[in-house]
């Protein structure tokens, strides 16, 4: 049985190599150093060697024997898939979040969005642009539907995160006032209607980006095989 400092120092493990995976400070093939963690870390191996077996059971890694962890790629496929599944739960959630929001609840998302709308316009804040995403899930109360909706976003910060690493143009900044309006007010049918319309227009957008990489030979295998 694990101990609570123990439980925590996996924890710190996990977020801390989730978070540099997820910023692209580790890039797709890249080497996680286990022994380097752990001294950052003040810990041994076990609780980092642990983390990373959490980070390979959600698709984030690789673990190969005698050759080490690598960071996983994100491929066009992977990222066609998370518009897919995002297309068919952050409406839904966005519907029943109208029904049940608080005004601090609200107030909490107007808060995140002026935060993210103090970002760079090129270069926006993916970290707080995804808080928006799932505390918006949160709202509609499915514990299970904010989990996917959540591990969705993390696949969409980690993909866009390594296009721009990659010098690949992001989606411009947008506001999400017209949603959190919607909420606001209470128009479950609104809410629907603008999340549906807000992915479909960043899928299209992301989707003929990769098209036409494609076709002018940008895009290379490194992003579309694992």
């Amino acid at each position: 049985m694990m101990t609570s400092s123990k439980v925590s120092l996996v924890d710190r493990a996990y977020h801390l190599a989730k978070g540099r995976i997820l910023s692209a400070q580790l890039m797709p093939d890249s080497v996680i150093d286990e022994n380097a963690l752990a001294v950052e870390l003040g810990a041994s191996k076990t609780p980092v060697r642990q983390a990373l077996v959490r980070l390979s059971s959600e698709g984030f890694i690789r673990i190969l024997p005698q050759r080490g962890t690598l960071v996983n790629r994100i491929s066009a496929n992977d990222i066609r898939h998370v518009y897919l599944l995002r297309a068919l739960l952050e409406p839904a959630a966005s519907e029943i979040a109208a029904l049940k929001a608080t005004a601090a609840q609200i107030a909490y998302l107007e808060d995140l969005d002026e935060v993210f709308q103090r970002s760079d316009e090129n270069s926006p804040d993916l970290d707080t642009h995804s808080s928006i995403h799932v505390g918006i899930a949160a709202l509609a109360g499915i514990p299970k539907m904010t989990k996917i909706i959540a591990e969705l976003q993390d696949q969409m910060h980690w993909f866009l995160s390594v296009r721009a690493a990659e010098g690949g143009p992001l989606p411009p900044r947008h506001r999400h006032t017209e949603l959190i309006d919607a909420i606001k007010s209470g128009d479950p049918h609104r809410a629907r209607a603008i999340t549906e319309e807000s992915i479909s227009r960043s899928r299209t957008q992301i989707t003929s980006q990769m098209a036409e990489e494609q076709d002018y030979g940008l895009l290379t295998g490194k992003s579309d095989t694992r």
